[in-house]
């Protein structure tokens, strides 16, 4: 899965767990998935501010930011899949 992860992540993909896409995962309930964006998504901006608040991000702030945003990405793909499928 890791290696997985940083192919999907060098070329700007992002994977999503076959566990979370099925009819049985957490986000079975679109509702819970939108709460869950928003709350990364404030989770984002809350890591953002604290890092540029010395003017500086180091590596390890960086790391923390990108893993985030990963998250976010992979919710907001999940987010649009089940979208489609009340189409």
């Amino acid at each position: 899965l890791l290696i997985l992860d940083s192919l999907c992540l060098q070329n700007g993909f992002v994977c999503v767990e076959s566990a979370t896409c099925s009819d049985k995962g957490i986000y079975k309930n679109i509702e819970t998935l939108l709460l869950t964006i928003s709350a990364t998504n404030g989770d984002l901006a809350s890591n953002f501010l604290k890092a540029v608040q010395d003017g500086n991000i180091n590596d390890l702030e960086k790391e923390s930011l990108n893993k985030i945003a990963y998250d976010l990405r992979a919710f907001l793909v999940l987010f649009e899949s089940r979208i489609k499928e009340t189409e």
